[in-house]
C-alpha cells in the first residue's frame, strides 16, 4: 500500500506487511488435538524460520498449544505461498476444521 501525501508533500512509498493470525477452534479438553496442533505449529515454524518472505512474530507461541500464531508476510507475492503452507500443514495434521485463519 502506498502512504498518502502528508500536508501536501509527497511521501515515499511504504509497503505494509500482511499479518495473518491462526487460531484454534478447540479446547484443552480435546487432548488428542493438542499434539497435532503442536506438530502443525512446528511444521510452520520450520517452513518460515529461514524464509525471506514470512516470519512467525512470536516464536514462543509455537510451544503453547492453543496460543494463536501470528505470521508477518512481507509482500503480497508471498501471501499465496504462506496460504498454501498453512493449508498443507493443516491437512497433514487433520486440523482443517479446527483452525481459524484471519488476516489482521
Amino acid at each position: 500500500m502506498a502512504a498518502v501525501a502528508a500536508l501536501g508533500s509527497l511521501t515515499t512509498l511504504h509497503v505494509m506487511p500482511y499479518l495473518v493470525r491462526i487460531g484454534f477452534a478447540t479446547s484443552l479438553e480435546e487432548s488428542s488435538l493438542v499434539g497435532r496442533i503442536l506438530n502443525f505449529k512446528e511444521e510452520l515454524y520450520r517452513e518460515f524460520r529461514a524464509h525471506a518472505g514470512a516470519e512467525i512474530i512470536d516464536t514462543a507461541a509455537v510451544d503453547v498449544a492453543l496460543a494463536p500464531l501470528e505470521i508477518r508476510i512481507r509482500s503480497k507475492r508471498f501471501l499465496t505461498r504462506v496460504t498454501e503452507c498453512i493449508s498443507k500443514a493443516s491437512e497433514h495434521e487433520g486440523l482443517q476444521d479446527k483452525i481459524i485463519v484471519t488476516q489482521i
